[in-house]
């Protein structure tokens, strides 16, 4: 494919895989205390995309600080709260490497002198001043939260939940808990990926009948987990319920 303006090479990059190699082995992450995170990992391959350059990182072992700008810091800017932010691996070509968290997804602001750089995760600031971030645990793409409530109520009907206080824009599957409450009759409570889908939807159902079933006001759980169609939206629907809650306690994301 050619570009017509300058007939030169359109070049993408897939960041997954060189040539069916990973472009990481064993990462791991964490919240390290309120104010730190660690990220972690055999090796990462990290990316120039003006040059169009690799360049291999073994045995990474990096702690990005809400104290720090720039390198094992924030790019730029200063944290918002109740806000997602990228976790970065940036490098220079003399094998020096450092974390950096982001606003940015795709295109984090870079210190100088470091030109490679691979996403390697998300951190959420719960809140400022202090900087408090949400507690996690992440191994390789899978991300593992401090439980999230994104729906909690007792006049439900069916909608949008925005999940965004639990998961990035870049989640592509989120999984945690749905609870539902019998409110009367037959009962139906389900969590699909976009509203009148039945794509990776989970109920609840009770028959509230006497000697068969549950009770009126016996509520129950399961756990879900289903891919995100919409960014950070899933949707739920019911039938005589009369209390719902959605928690998300892990997502997914392609590095």
């Amino acid at each position: 494919l050619t570009s017509p303006a300058v007939n030169q090479p359109i070049i993408t990059w897939d960041t997954s895989s060189i040539i069916g190699i990973p472009t990481f082995d064993t990462l791991t992450s964490s919240r390290a205390s309120t104010t730190t995170v660690d990220i972690n990992a055999t090796y990462l391959i990290l990316f120039d995309n003006v040059n169009f350059t690799t360049q291999k990182y073994d045995t990474v072992n990096l702690t990005i600080n809400s104290a720090t700008s720039g390198a094992n810091g924030l790019d730029t800017g200063v944290y918002a709260a109740t806000t997602y932010y990228a976790n970065w691996v940036i490098g220079k070509t003399d094998g020096t490497e450092a974390g950096l968290h982001s606003l940015s997804f795709s295109a984090p602001t870079i210190p100088a002198g470091f030109t490679l750089k691979k996403l390697v995760g998300a951190t959420f600031c719960v809140s400022i001043s202090p900087v408090v971030f949400k507690n996690y645990q992440q191994v390789d793409n899978w991300i593992a939260i401090a439980e999230t409530a994104v729906l909690n109520t007792s006049s439900p009907t069916s909608g949008a939940i925005d999940i965004s206080s639990a998961v990035p824009t870049i989640a592509k599957i989120a999984g945690g808990w749905l609870d539902g409450r019998i409110g009367g009759g037959n009962v139906t409570v389900t969590v699909a990926s976009d509203v009148g889908t039945t794509l990776g939807v989970s109920r609840l159902k009770s028959t509230n009948v006497i000697g068969h079933g549950s009770a009126v006001g016996t509520q129950h759980t399961i756990a879900f987990i289903m891919p995100i169609t919409l960014s950070q939206t899933i949707h739920y629907s019911t039938v005589n319920a009369d209390f719902v809650a959605v928690d998300i306690t892990s997502f997914y994301i392609n590095l």
